[in-house]
């Protein structure tokens, strides 16, 4: 069984050293309120997410994980879906870094977020946190030299904006 920390820990943990990233947005949820994982597929164009997410593309193994969909939605968030070895699924998603609080990991204009249908104080499986923080680093390495995504900042998602 997979070891589990809650959010608070983790994000403790890796402030302390290695990674920041960030990212959110909208995930729409089952009425059991559960994270409704389906693969992200609206006709939309991707191709400056995939720069930003560079190496990592569909089908890549990312800390485990698979990387089954990318997208952004209609409210202007980045949303990456990606499968556990188990099958399950999980859901990052990136938004403009704006002061928000309770991202994973930040980079210089992005703001990472799991969306496991928690309010922060859901345990982050650690294959998933580990899945986060690598697609942090990648995004840390390339927003230098690719343009910046217009995507919403989670403060703007919240007031409606």
């Amino acid at each position: 069984m997979p070891e589990k920390m809650t959010r608070r820990v983790f994000v403790s943990a890796t402030a302390v050293g290695a990674v920041s990233v960030a990212a959110w947005g909208v995930s729409r949820f089952s009425g059991n309120g559960t994270p409704n994982t389906e693969p992200a597929s609206q006709a939309v164009d991707t191709s400056g997410l995939k720069r930003l997410i560079a190496p990592h593309g569909t089908g890549a193994t990312i800390a485990g994980a698979t990387l089954v969909g990318l997208t952004i939605d209609p409210k202007r968030t980045a949303v990456i879906d990606l499968k556990r070895p188990d099958g399950q699924q999980f859901r990052v998603e990136v938004c403009r870094l704006n002061g928000d609080e309770g991202a994973i990991a930040t980079t210089q204009h992005y703001a990472l977020y799991l969306r496991n249908g928690g309010d922060g104080s859901k345990d982050t499986e650690e294959l998933e946190g580990l899945a986060l923080m690598a697609l942090g680093e990648a995004i840390r390495a390339n927003e230098a030299s690719t343009p910046q995504l217009d995507l919403i900042s989670k403060k703007e998602l919240w007031s409606g904006a």
